[in-house]
């Protein structure tokens, strides 16, 4: 069985244990974000959350309508086909789809 951090991926996501893993966790990083930003004042990490909240309309426009991966495309160096998308690895996830699709989900 695949598992990430000890839990694993075909868990049924409405038993009780899990739901309390989750709303702890949650919970825990809630209150130690709340801890920076808000009580030790450290703002400029979070930037970019704050920026994307006040322009999610905007950014789910672009990537709806494939306006920003075709802008991602447009910056290469030296050819056009060294772009941004070709410096991931095509297909990375690939071989672990291939592994999960073969193992028996209960």
């Amino acid at each position: 069985m695949t598992t990430i951090y000890r839990v694993p991926l075909n868990k049924s996501l409405y038993t009780t244990s899990y739901m309390l893993l989750t709303s702890a966790t949650a919970g825990l990083l809630y209150y130690a974000i709340y801890l920076l930003v808000d009580v030790y004042g450290y703002k400029q990490p979070t930037f970019l959350f704050e920026w994307m909240g006040k322009h999610s309309l905007s950014i789910f426009i672009l990537v709806a309508s494939n306006m920003a991966i075709i802008a991602a495309q447009g910056f290469y160096w030296a050819k056009p086909e060294n772009n941004n998308t070709s410096l991931h690895p095509k297909h990375a996830f690939l071989g672990l789809s291939k592994r999960l699709s073969s193992q028996q989900i209960l």
